[in-house]
C-alpha cells in the first residue's frame, strides 16, 4: 500500500488467514512471515512468484514475531509456546534457541545491527520491554512498570528510540534505547493498538477495536489520521470475520517508499445487525 493508504494490492493470501508477523528483506527485496497456523516461517519477492518455505517451528510452538538483520543475515523470532527467542540464517538453516529463561509470552522483536542489538516484548505475567545482544548475551530489562500487554515493538534508526503499545492500556509510549526518557505519546487515542512501525516523523498503529491503521506524528502523538478505512474492514450487518492488522513493515528503497501491511483473520459474532463488530483481544 502507498504511504497515504491508497493503491493497495495483495502480495500473498494465506487461506488459513493466520499470517503472524513480517518484515522486509532491502538486500534480496523478500518479505519473510509467519504463518501462525501451519507453524512455518516463510519467504516470498516483493516482485512476486510462489512463497517459499524455509522452517518448521514445530507441532508445540507458537511463532508471534519476527525480525530480519539485513546486514548479518539472521532471521530472530519470538516463540510463545516454548517461550525463547530463536534465530536461523536467512535461508532458515541453523537454528538456535537464543534465550529461553524467564521468557513467558515473548511477542514483538525488532534487530539493531549497527548496535549488535535485539529488543522484544513480553505479554505475560511480568510484562516488560527488554533487550539483549545478537547472540542473546547481555539482557537487560528496559521498562516494565505500568505495563500489562506491550503487543507492538518499533525502532527509529534517525532518533535513535524506541516505541511500543500496549493493547490493553491503549497507549503509545517511547524511550531511548536502554530504556531512558521514556514517555507517553498517546493513550486511547489509537483505541486498542496493536503493530506500530515508524518511517520518517510518522507512526503507523494498528487498531484491534476498529481494524483500521492510523498514522500519527512520532514526537508528538498529535494529529492522527485514520488510513485503509475500508480496505479489512467488511460490512458490519454480514460480517462474520474480520481482520486486524497485525504487523507493519516499509520498503524504503523502491522509487515510491511502500508499505507492507500483515493481516490474520477473527471469528466475530455481531451484535446486532446496527452495530459494527468488534474483535476480541488475543488470547494471551
Amino acid at each position: 500500500v502507498s504511504m497515504d493508504g491508497s493503491g493497495s494490492w495483495t502480495l500473498l493470501q494465506d487461506p488459513e488467514g493466520s499470517l503472524r508477523a513480517l518484515d522486509y528483506d532491502p538486500v534480496q527485496n523478500m518479505v519473510y512471515f509467519v504463518s501462525g497456523g501451519q507453524k512455518q516461517i516463510e519467504r516470498i519477492s516483493v516482485d512476486g512468484g510462489s512463497r517459499e518455505l524455509l522452517l518448521s517451528t514445530g507441532p508445540d510452538s507458537l511463532p508471534e514475531g519476527l525480525a530480519v538483520d539485513w546486514v548479518n543475515r539472521k532471521l530472530y523470532w519470538t516463540d510463545g509456546g516454548s517461550s525463547s527467542i530463536c534465530c536461523s540464517n536467512m535461508n532458515g538453516q541453523d537454528t538456535e534457541v537464543l534465550i529461553s529463561e524467564k521468557l513467558l509470552k515473548p511477542q514483538a522483536i525488532l534487530v539493531h545491527p549497527q548496535a549488535q542489538k535485539l529488543f522484544w516484548t513480553d505479554v505475560g505475567s511480568r510484562p516488560a520491554v527488554e533487550r539483549s545482544g545478537l547472540g542473546g548475551l547481555g539482557r537487560e530489562v528496559l521498562v516494565s512498570a505500568g505495563l500489562v500487554t506491550p503487543s507492538g515493538l518499533a525502532l527509529d534508526l534517525s532518533s535513535q528510540r524506541l516505541y511500543w503499545t500496549d493493547l490493553t492500556t491503549g497507549q503509545i509510549e517511547s524511550a531511548r534505547l536502554d530504556g531512558s526518557d521514556r514517555h507517553t505519546l498517546t493513550q486511547n487515542q489509537v483505541g486498542r493498538p496493536f503493530a506500530v512501525a515508524v518511517f520518517e516523523d510518522s507512526l503507523w498503529v494498528s487498531n484491534w477495536g476498529d481494524k483500521q491503521i492510523y498514522r500519527l506524528d512520532k514526537k508528538t502523538g498529535l494529529n492522527p489520521q485514520r488510513l485503509l478505512m475500508e480496505t479489512f474492514a467488511l460490512a458490519p450487518s454480514l460480517a462474520q470475520l474480520c481482520y486486524c492488522i497485525v504487523s507493519i513493515a516499509f520498503i524504503t528503497n523502491a522509487v515510491v517508499p511502500l508499505a507492507i501491511l500483515c493481516a490474520i483473520s477473527i471469528n466475530i459474532v455481531p451484535i446486532s445487525n446496527t452495530t459494527s463488530p468488534i474483535a476480541p483481544l488475543p488470547h494471551y
